[in-house]
């Protein structure tokens, strides 16, 4: 599957995607990594051709073209892998993971060699600024490792704290370089990692990834919560960007500058892209199909078009055109209430209408609109749950077409009987009339909540074709829409 252009909702459990796309295609696609293992971390040294991927139980992956295959390494040892690292080429590489393992090819990835690093900590992160040399790595309880030697020997340094350090980056060379960890945890060094001084991060959340795209002036840092932070004075200050996700990123990576850089993790149940084209000052929320997925690292070899990214259960994806053109009309809806749609009383920001049906309202409802179409679907029923939106066409580009739509909502019920849920679209023609549209019922349960979703393919509406188009999410006869999923 090829996703374009993607415009996305989230209303509290609920996510809808409207696919649209010029001829040309593109987005993120799904490929075979041949592995169900968690992939923690992916890096393609020189081009967009020859990448590795390392994983849990001792997972190493090598493409030699580009991702089509993926071909299983033998690194010696079963335990993590959380980070891998080509410094110049594809031939001398690193990989470090959980009891202190630090591992060395020095043939392209056929062999590796285990090294000793000192430590029984866990490692996160491995870096080796201009060569094969000298690196550094960085891991629990304040751990942080260099080497000299290409790692033959491994040096402890004198960390100022004790909690997890997740990443180090050197953005020019070995001698000024950044640090992230846990608790907003920002470390600088600028004498080769001698000595190393926090920095005022401004933030208490948990800092996943720190990268300076070109040098040591402007740098990005991300975590839990959504947490975007950026730096334009080498971390003196450091400022919140709005991510428009509340849910944790794992990487952030500049491909070429400081201005197109993109951030991954996990949002609700969708898994999370996200792509600033300015230098952070806006985020648009792709979607990388892969449904339900965290995705934990990401790579840009050599522009910021060919990407890839890794996650749970084996996934890799990849794309050829920086993820596409994609925007996030509705980025996280209201979570007052976490058992229906009540707290809803309004209509999302955006191009969006809503209509409320919730439990006790005799199926009248609570309509909002903008183009007055906004009524179908009510039934009667007094013990319904029924969130719907509607796209103008105003917010499909022009030469764009929508091809697909796919909703997505977690839904739960009480022990006992099985949940009736139907997830629905209705295209409105542009003299304000329903032209055509499909409700479809979704076999679900009888206890917890669950992941359900529908996908309608094979679209052809142009902005000629629609006035508006209308999504429904409805869950009958009680129960609850779970936002705590």
């Amino acid at each position: 599957m090829r996703l374009h252009q993607i415009y996305q909702v989230t209303s509290f459990a609920a996510a809808v995607m409207v696919v649209s796309s010029p001829a040309s295609g593109g987005g993120w696609s799904a490929q075979t990594s041949g592995t169900t293992q968690l992939l923690t971390a992916v890096h393609f040294p020189v081009d967009a051709i020859t990448g590795y991927v390392v994983g849990n139980n001792g997972t190493i992956l090598k493409t030699t073209n580009g991702g089509a295959n993926w071909t299983a390494q033998t690194s010696g040892t079963t335990d993590n892998f959380f980070s891998v690292h080509f410094p110049v080429d594809a031939h001398t590489g690193y990989a470090v993971g959980s009891n202190g393992t630090i591992v060395k090819s020095t043939d392209c990835g056929t062999n590796w060699n285990t090294q000793t690093s000192n430590t029984t900590e866990h490692l996160y992160h491995v870096h080796f600024p201009v060569d094969t040399t000298t690196g550094y790595v960085v891991g629990f309880n304040g751990t942080i490792l260099k080497t000299s030697d290409g790692g033959t020997t491994w040096a402890t340094q004198t960390s100022p704290t004790a909690v997890r350090l997740e990443s180090v980056h050197f953005p020019a060379d070995a001698t000024t370089g950044y640090v992230a960890g846990v608790s907003g945890t920002i470390l600088k060094t600028t004498n080769g990692g001698t000595s190393w001084n926090a920095q005022t991060s401004g933030t208490t959340n948990n800092l996943r990834d720190v990268k300076f795209p070109v040098d040591a002036t402007t740098g990005y840092a991300v975590g839990d919560n959504g947490t975007i932070l950026k730096t334009t004075n080498g971390g003196t200050n450091w400022s919140a960007q709005s991510s428009g996700v509340t849910t944790h990123l794992y990487a952030v990576h500049f491909p070429v500058d400081a201005t197109t850089g993109f951030a991954v993790g996990s949002f609700n149940a969708i898994e999370t892209v996200l792509k600033t084209t300015d230098g952070g000052v806006t985020w648009a929320l792709q979607d990388a199909f892969a449904a339900g997925v965290t995705l934990y690292s990401i790579y840009f070899s050599v522009d910021a078009t060919t990407g890839y990214a890794v996650g749970h259960a084996g996934t890799i994806v990849k794309t050829t055109d920086g993820g596409g053109i994609q925007t996030l009309l509705h980025p996280t809806g209201n979570s007052i209430s976490f058992n229906d749609f009540t707290s809803q009383t309004g209509c999302p920001a955006g191009h969006w209408d809503c209509v409320n049906d919730q439990a006790g309202n005799a199926g009248t409802g609570a309509a909002v609109s903008n183009d007055g179409t906004t009524s179908y679907l009510q039934d009667g029923n007094n013990q319904t749950n029924r969130e719907m939106f509607s796209l103008d066409d105003g917010a499909i580009p022009a030469g764009s077409a929508v091809t697909k739509i796919e909703v997505r909502a977690w839904v739960g019920k009480g022990i006992g009987s099985a949940k009736k849920i139907r997830l629905s679209y209705q295209r409105i023609g542009t003299d304000a009339s329903p032209v055509d549209g499909i409700e479809e019922p979704i076999s679900a349960g009888g206890c917890c909540s669950e992941l359900v979703s529908s996908t309608w393919s094979g679209l052809s509406w142009s902005t000629s074709d629609l006035d508006s188009l209308e999504i429904g999410i409805l869950h009958a006869d009680g129960g609850q829409v779970n936002v705590s999923q």
